[in-house]
């Protein structure tokens, strides 16, 4: 028979986590294993676990001492688990959570986001078409069976990727590429989308605005003079 003791806690706080409890439990001796009650959904903690002692006498103390114990607004209840009820220990705390990765449950939510997410290969579409167009013919078969006829969107036209030309020659728009759809630079101006050539484009720029601000400032001077002759002439 083993030395060691199992205690399962219940009512334990949400907010404590693996780590800072067996930090806690650590106090009454070495904790061999530990595992936390979690959600297979969320990942979020169900308020029980399983806490192993290296020594039985040390079990017996951590549950006559925690036992209707006041933990932020709840009421511990810890129990002893004897070894006749206890079946397989790998069955007990099997599926533990390592507190310094995120649990299984959370992994694999995230795994299954990022595949629904990820941007799909023409390849990719082009079967998803394929299996709605057959779908489609085969409502559209039962249909008639059922002596009803519907006209059913075409999607043979749709087969590859749509292609969308985009012009980046003016830098005061800006086009959203829509969904499903790939962005291509126009064949025309695609030498005046570099980096290089766009901060010409904008020194250039720059440049006219500076010859017209200085032609205007010029002309102004001009009509001024013409006015200020005027003026004498008719003072004259």
């Amino acid at each position: 028979m083993s030395d060691r003791g199992i205690l399962y806690i219940s009512r334990l706080p949400r907010g404590l986590e693996e780590k800072p409890l067996r930090k806690y439990l650590e106090q009454f001796g070495a904790v061999t294993n530990l595992r936390l009650g979690r959600s297979r959904k969320t990942g979020a903690s169900r308020g029980f676990a399983f806490a192993e002692f290296r020594f039985r006498a040390v079990a017996e103390v951590v549950r006559d001492t925690m036992n209707n114990y006041l933990m932020f607004e709840k009421i511990v209840k810890c129990e002893l688990i004897d070894d006749e009820n206890v079946k397989s220990r790998k069955a007990v705390f099997a599926g533990r959570v390592d507190p310094h990765r995120p649990p299984p449950a959370v992994v694999a939510r995230r795994a299954a986001k990022a595949k629904v997410n990820a941007l799909r290969t023409e390849e990719q579409n082009n079967k998803r078409l394929k299996r709605q167009l057959a779908r489609l013919e085969s409502m559209k078969r039962r249909l008639q069976e059922a002596g009803i006829n519907a006209e059913m969107a075409e999607f043979a036209s749709m087969s590859k990727t749509p292609v969308m030309a985009v012009d980046d020659s003016d830098l005061d728009i800006t086009l959203k590429t829509p969904p499903n759809v790939r962005k291509v630079k126009s064949a025309g101006n695609s030498l005046n989308t570099t980096p290089k050539n766009l901060s010409a484009l904008k020194k250039r720029n720059n440049a006219n605005l500076a010859k017209e601000v200085a032609a205007k400032i010029v002309n102004d001077k001009v009509q001024a003079k013409k006015k200020l002759k005027k003026r004498k002439s008719m003072a004259i």
